[in-house]
């Protein structure tokens, strides 16, 4: 039992020779399918300049850390709570007009649900979430939720599936935020 327990899965797709393939298909198939509605509904959210909250498990934690970095870049004040007393602090001050941004590839991530249903228990903030492409909770709970395309990998019972899409659209609407406010400051 204990043999069959740590068994890895590793999709066939992985050994294929065409993994490569398969790999760069489902990164641009994540941002294939952003539609210029889903671009412009991030454009509005992210033009009010509201206060973000990542939250984010696992590995798309690290994801987190990364998208915490471009958004502070950009001038977004951003937190990434990783601790208890770090969400405790988020469920003091958090407000309407505040953006929740979910990292979680399957979207059925029980303990960010309850999160979110914690803050939902005092505000009712702006949901944008990262999942993959299926109907799932964390997808329903979004006001804007953007699809991940990947294999997925468990090795050794831990998720390694790639996170790659969900950076590669992050990215994508990150930078059409820069362009547009460029081109937004060179008409003034």
């Amino acid at each position: 039992t204990e043999k069959e327990s740590r068994k890895i899965h590793i999709p066939s797709i992985v050994h294929d020779d065409n993994y490569r393939d398969s790999y760069l298909k489902n990164v641009v198939e994540a941002v294939k399918v952003i539609t210029d509605e889903k671009i412009e509904a991030f454009h509005k959210i992210m033009g009010r300049y509201p206060h973000i909250y990542i939250l984010a498990e696992g590995l798309s934690r690290e994801v987190a850390r990364y998208f915490s970095r471009l958004l502070i870049t950009m001038g977004y004040n951003v937190e990434v709570p990783t601790e208890e007393y770090e969400f405790a602090s988020l469920l003091r001050r958090v407000k309407r007009d505040d953006v929740l941004l979910i990292l979680s590839y399957t979207g059925n991530n029980q303990s960010i649900v309850n999160q979110v249903e914690r803050i939902f228990a005092i505000a009712t903030p702006t949901i944008i979430s990262f999942t993959r492409a299926d109907n799932n909770i964390i997808q329903n709970m979004s006001d804007l939720n953007f699809y991940v395309f990947a294999d997925e990998i468990d090795y050794e019972g831990v998720d390694v599936t790639s996170r790659c899409g969900m950076i590669a659209i992050m990215e994508t609407l990150m930078y059409k935020r820069i362009t547009k406010n460029s081109t937004n400051k060179s008409e003034i």
